[in-house]
C-alpha cells in the first residue's frame, strides 16, 4: 500500500491512495463539478444548441456520458433533465457563467457542486474485481460501454460510476468519504498483499 495522504479516524489509519497488484485507487482532487438542470419547457433542440457552446455535446439519453476530445470536460446524464459536468479545477466557474448566460432564458440552472462530492479513480486489471465486492452492477466491457454511466450502490452508498481509459471513476457525497475509504482499504488488501 502506498500513501500520499492519510485519513486519521480514531485508531484507524486509512490510505487515500492505494497501489496493489494490477490495482490503483486514487482520490481525484483537480476537478470541478457542476450540476446542470433544465425545466420541462426546454426542448432537446434547445439542449443541443446549448451543447454547441461547450467542449462536448450534452448527452440527451439517460445513463450516457460524453467527453471532450482533450478529456478535460465530461458530461454525465444521470437522470431525466439532470446532468453532472466535470472539468479541470478552476474552469467550473467560467463554464457555469457561460451556461447561465446562454441558458438562463431557457430556464436552465447550474450549480457548483465541487464541495459536495468527492471523486475516486479505480484502475488496473483488478479494478472490476474490487468494485464487484460492493456493487451488483454488471461492468463487463461488453455490457457497460465506454459512453455509459450509472447511478448505483457501492458498499451501500449512492455513487455515479463511469469508465475511464484504464478503469473506472465515480463520484459520491463528500460526507461519506471516510466510510468509502475504509471500505476500499479493506477490500483491496488482498491485491496489496501480493506486492509484499
Amino acid at each position: 500500500m502506498d500513501s500520499f495522504e492519510r485519513i486519521s479516524d480514531r485508531s484507524i489509519c486509512l490510505y487515500k491512495n492505494i497501489l496493489g497488484h494490477g490495482l490503483s485507487i486514487k482520490s481525484v482532487q483537480e476537478i470541478d463539478m457542476l450540476l446542470l438542470q433544465r425545466s420541462n419547457r426546454v426542448t432537446d433542440d434547445n439542449m443541443r444548441a446549448l451543447g454547441k457552446i461547450l467542449p462536448t455535446k450534452i448527452p440527451l439519453q439517460v445513463c450516457k456520458k460524453t467527453e471532450s476530445i482533450d478529456g478535460t470536460v465530461t458530461i454525465l446524464s444521470v437522470e431525466p433533465d439532470v446532468w453532472f459536468l466535470l472539468c479541470s479545477k478552476g474552469k467550473g466557474e467560467a463554464l457555469a457563467t457561460i451556461l447561465e448566460e446562454k441558458g438562463g432564458a431557457l430556464t436552465i440552472k447550474t450549480a457548483m457542486m465541487s464541495d459536495q462530492y468527492s471523486c475516486i479513480d479505480v484502475t488496473g486489471i483488478c479494478a472490476p474485481a474490487v468494485l464487484a465486492k460492493g456493487s451488483s452492477l454488471d461492468i463487463r466491457h461488453e455490457v457497460f460501454l465506454d459512453n455509459d454511466c450509472a447511478r448505483t450502490l457501492l458498499a451501500r452508498i449512492n455513487i455515479v460510476l463511469w469508465r475511464i481509459d484504464d478503469g473506472f471513476r465515480f463520484i459520491f457525497d463528500v460526507s461519506l468519504e471516510t466510510y468509502i475509504w475504509r471500505w476500499l482499504n479493506e477490500v483491496s488488501a488482498e491485491f496489496c498483499e501480493q506486492l509484499a
